[in-house]
């Protein structure tokens, strides 16, 4: 994934700078160790900036944020949030600026301390892959305050960072900035890597300092002719031609004025929105790839305890419990020929076989006791066995409750999708019960997908059991038509329409075919599904969510179209 360069964190800066100069930081919250929001009102109308910092090497960048839903913090604030709320609630950002042709963006801040007196305060931002770090230090000492990582003397011999400790800038590479190179020196050393059949862009980030490689490559692939090239890149470091863009069909993003408009790329409103629609894109799927599979991790573990507890159900055979009941009615027929035990058994005339068998006795006890006692045995293995099947039953139950739930962490494409998945594991206490919502309001629930058929019909799509649920008891009419996967987890699918409307093939098709593509079968050819009118569609009670049985059912047999699909998802 392409890193946040020296060049477009200049431009950043300069962009924040125009925001946020001025305005005055009153909430500081920090998700992780390496993630911190600060919260600033800026201007005569108090609007309230998100500044998101994030210094995960494969993350490294900040961005102005207005959806932060996507945090959760911890409900004790790390030691380094402290200090931060210590030194800056209530401070004054003075100005926002980059240190020269390097990857360190400094907020200047300004306040009062507790006595009173006025102290300036640089929180300085360095976001150099695995080196990057958040460090506050008194900008007239010198001296650091707090710091995201602390740097020991075993761990760099060039720089320690730790509170106490005097301020140091990241030591700079030994090499020449690129925006002040001559148009010599860049011919020269393309001409230099060209000659070596090397990569002219990566010589040039090898050689000088102060851009990304991937800006580079663009730059030398649209302007061939070497003084074309110099040109344009002095724009780039004069900020005379700035064009953001990012290009949506992999990892990058762009300053160069060539990509306006281009196929492939998409054009932003400025440096600070391209930054934030890169990385935020690419930080959801990661953060949502996470989750599947932590949750998957989740969900494996449980299968493994569903296996052992069908594995360690001891069952009775029929014919072990039934020869209980048998061998007590001998005894009280043997009782009633006065028949005489000898010692701890007694012999007697099968009355099924007519042949000799022997009975274990209690001697303590008399026939007619023994036989009460084998009665007694017989009715235990009876409710044992009983037990035996209900929980047998429950087991497979769970079963495929869990094959629902490895689905709908596969189909989920959004944070509250795996929201739901996760309610479902709470409530079933394979995880503690995430009570964060009760701080910041309950999130909203995840709804079903919502599509037009090619006809006009709407079509609902359960992703999860919670949604399923929804479409089974909320979203149903008696006379809509249901549809699912034959035998298989998947969605609840459903086609809404008014009493006696008749249905068209293609609509019904389309259904099918997103209840195969939302279910196991995605990739499957000939995927039975079964359709219904949802009237005969009950909810099993007691049962997991979504859970259902059905009758007068029919069925057909479909292949999911991948450019139908799309269509049909693109009307949702």
């Amino acid at each position: 994934m392409q890193p946040l360069d020296a060049l477009t964190l200049h431009y950043l800066a300069g962009e924040l700078d125009l925001k946020l100069a001025g305005g005055k930081i009153n909430k500081i919250q920090q998700a992780s160790h390496h993630e911190l929001l600060l919260h600033i009102w800026v201007g005569g109308d108090a609007v309230r900036q998100k500044l998101y910092i994030n210094i995960r090497p494969e993350y490294a960048f900040c961005a102005l944020l207005e959806d932060t839903s996507f945090l959760t913090f911890p409900d004790k604030a790390p030691n380094f949030c402290m200090v931060l709320r210590k030194h800056l609630l209530s401070a004054r950002i003075k100005r926002i600026f980059t240190l020269p042709d390097e990857r360190v963006l400094n907020i200047a801040m300004e306040h009062y301390n507790e006595l009173g007196q006025q102290v300036q305060v640089m929180l300085s931002i360095e976001l150099m892959g695995k080196n990057s770090n958040i460090i506050l230090y008194d900008d007239e000492l010198k001296m650091i305050l707090g710091c995201a990582h602390g740097v020991s003397e075993q761990m760099s011999r060039q720089r320690e960072i730790s509170v106490g400790y005097p301020y140091v800038p990241p030591p700079r590479p030994e090499k020449n900035a690129l925006r002040y190179t001559s148009q010599n020196e860049i011919i020269s050393v393309i001409a230099s890597a060209k000659a070596q059949q090397q990569d002219p862009a990566e010589a040039l980030t090898t050689t000088f300092m102060g851009t990304g490689k991937a800006i580079i490559s663009d730059l030398l692939t649209y302007y061939t002719e070497p003084g074309k090239a110099y040109a344009a890149l002095q724009n780039l470091f004069n900020g005379t031609c700035l064009f953001p863009a990012i290009r949506k069909d992999y990892s990058q993003f762009s300053l160069l004025p060539d990509h306006q408009g281009e196929a492939g790329w998409l054009g932003m409103d400025g440096v600070q929105p391209m930054i934030l629609s890169f990385y935020m894109t690419h930080l959801r799927e990661d953060r949502l790839r996470s989750r599947k599979q932590a949750l998957r991790q989740i969900l494996r573990n449980q299968e493994k305890k569903v296996i052992k507890r069908r594995q360690e159900l001891q069952r009775s055979s029929p014919e072990v419990i039934e020869s209980l009941k048998k061998r007590g009615d001998l005894l009280t027929l043997a009782n009633s020929q006065h028949v005489q035990s000898h010692g701890h058994k007694i012999e007697v005339m099968d009355y099924e076989t007519g042949e000799p068998i022997e009975i274990e006795l209690e001697p303590t006890l008399s026939l007619s006791e023994n036989a009460q006692w084998y009665y007694k045995r017989y009715k235990k293995a009876q409710a044992r066995e009983q037990m035996a099947l209900q929980q047998a039953e429950q087991l497979a139950q769970t079963v495929d409750y869990m094959k629902t739930l490895e689905t709908a962490i596969a189909l989920a494409q959004h944070e509250q999708d795996l929201n739901a998945v996760q309610e479902d594991f709470e409530s079933q206490e394979w995880i503690k019960a995430d009570l964060s919502h009760k701080k910041k309001g309950k999130a909203k629930a995840s709804l079903p997908l919502s599509v037009k058929s090619s006809q006009g019909f709407t079509i609902f799509v359960g992703k999860n059991n919670l949604q399923n649920d929804q479409i089974v008891g909320k979203l149903s009419k008696p006379q809509d038509l249901w549809l699912h996967t034959h035998l298989l987890p998947g969605s609840h699918v459903l086609i809404k329409k008014e009493e006696k409307q008749a249905i068209p093939d293609e609509t019904l098709l389309e259904a099918a075919m997103l209840a195969v593509y939302f279910s196991q079968a995605r990739d499957s050819v000939n995927v039975p599904v079964v359709y219904t009118e949802a009237r005969y569609v009950r909810k099993i009670p007691n049962s997991y969510p979504g859970h259902v049985t059905y009758r007068e059912e029919k069925s057909l047999n479909v292949t999911p179209d991948s450019l139908l699909i799309e269509d049909l998802l693109q009307s949702a």
